[in-house]
Formats: structure tokens, C-alpha cells, sequence
């Protein structure tokens, strides 16, 4: 007998989902996507290289934890590090007890970029939802809310 996981979670046996709900939450996922993500595929790893450099602060971090956080090639991370420091937005530095080791710092100017595109995130964010009513936001609120909230909408 096989059921879907929230089935299992809540303990009751539900029909499976109807084409018509499989075509609708395809469709609904897809535009999240388009949300979420940046239309500059390599400007947006640039910014999130930038947010998780920014993060380690004074300490710095190396290129293989950058490569890890964001479960992306060591090579691909030493491309982008490059460019960004050709921008002046971080630098590398050796690291004070492993010779082996850089560490990548960002600059005032990295700093700067970061803080600025985070405003212009939340901004954008506001101008996609300017278009909706106070009972569109409030419902789409409540959908969402089902979705990133753990036993949300069960029994």
C-alpha cells in the first residue's frame, strides 16, 4: 500500500493527487523558481559567493568552505572569486597558520554591494506584490504558509 509522506505524518490514508492538482502545483512551482531565482544566473552565485564571504566577517573563508556551503565545484568558485576580485568587492589573504590556505575577505566595497543588493531584493519583492489585493496577499500569505510550515493544514 503506498501513500504520501504528509498521509503517513498525519496518519490517514489520502487518494492521490488528481492530474489536474499535479498540472496546477507544476505550474505554481515553476513560477516560484522564476521568483527565486535571479534572471543573471552568474550575477546571483556572484552575490551569494559575496553573502557567505561577507558572513565569516573578520575571519575570512576559504574557498573550499565557499565551495561547500553553496555545493559548488571548487573550480567554478575560484572562477567567480576571481572576478569579483578583479571588481575590488573581496580579496584573498594567506592564512595566518596554514601556508596552504587563502582566505577570502570582502572589501568596504563588497560590504557596500551586499547591503545594496539586498535592499534592491526587498524592493523588488515589494514591487511583484504591489500588483495584488489586501484578500489576494492574505490568502496567498495562508497557501505559503502551508507549505513552509511543518503539519501545517493536517488533521
Amino acid at each position: 500500500m503506498s501513500s504520501s509522506f504528509s498521509s503517513v505524518r498525519h496518519m490517514r490514508l489520502e487518494p492521490a493527487p488528481a492530474p489536474e492538482w499535479r498540472a496546477l502545483a507544476s505550474s505554481v512551482a515553476a513560477k516560484l523558481e522564476r521568483i527565486s531565482t535571479s534572471e543573471h544566473r552568474d550575477h546571483d552565485r556572484q552575490g551569494r559567493i559575496l553573502q557567505v564571504v561577507a558572513a565569516a566577517g573578520r575571519r575570512g573563508v576559504s574557498q573550499a568552505e565557499i565551495a561547500g556551503a553553496l555545493a559548488t565545484s571548487p573550480s567554478c568558485v575560484t572562477r567567480i572569486i576571481d572576478r569579483l576580485e578583479k571588481e575590488g568587492l573581496i580579496d584573498r589573504r594567506q592564512h595566518p597558520t596554514d601556508r596552504r590556505i587563502n582566505t577570502v575577505h570582502v572589501t568596504p566595497s563588497g560590504a557596500a554591494k551586499v547591503d545594496q543588493e539586498r535592499r534592491r531584493s526587498a524592493t523588488a519583492g515589494e514591487t511583484a506584490l504591489a500588483r495584488m489585493s489586501v484578500a489576494e496577499l492574505a490568502a496567498l500569505d495562508g497557501l505559503l504558509s502551508r507549505i513552509v510550515t511543518p503539519h501545517a493544514g493536517g488533521s
